[in-house]
């Protein structure tokens, strides 16, 4: 039994996470995140990676990957501190040295979720993005 009440309508515009990843807006890190030790594909959002990218002169040793594997050492610590195993939304915080020689932690959350085909997928963004 089909228990979609939206089952009988027209599909008016669909948006998949392949698209978003081929136009940009969801950069695929699962080649490293598969290293770390993660079973399900992972994106961050573009607006985390230029966040990544924009390394200050003072920072110049820090690399991309280094800061990606910052955010997965404090997800991956969260995940196991967790209170809530089953949660699909983990919330955590990492510093991430930017123009502004900020020390206050970019506040960032993960949102396991079904991806074009079901699978589940993990997304990583700032806790203001959807």
């Amino acid at each position: 039994m089909n228990n979609n009440p939206f089952k009988d309508f027209p599909v008016i515009s669909s948006y998949t996470r392949q698209e978003a990843i081929d136009d940009g807006t969801l950069i695929n890190i699962t080649d490293i995140t598969k290293q770390r030790g993660f079973k399900f594909p992972v994106c961050i959002t573009s607006r985390l990676y230029a966040c990544l990218e924009s390394i200050p002169k003072k920072y110049s040793l820090e690399t991309v990957r280094g800061r990606i594997n910052d955010i997965l050492d404090m997800l991956i610590f969260k995940i196991q501190i967790s209170k809530e195993k089953a949660s699909d939304i983990i919330y955590f915080q990492v510093i991430i040295h930017d123009s502004r020689n900020s020390k206050t932690p970019k506040r960032l959350y993960s949102r396991c979720s079904a991806g074009d085909n079901m699978e589940p997928v993990i997304t990583i963004m700032f806790e203001d993005e959807d």
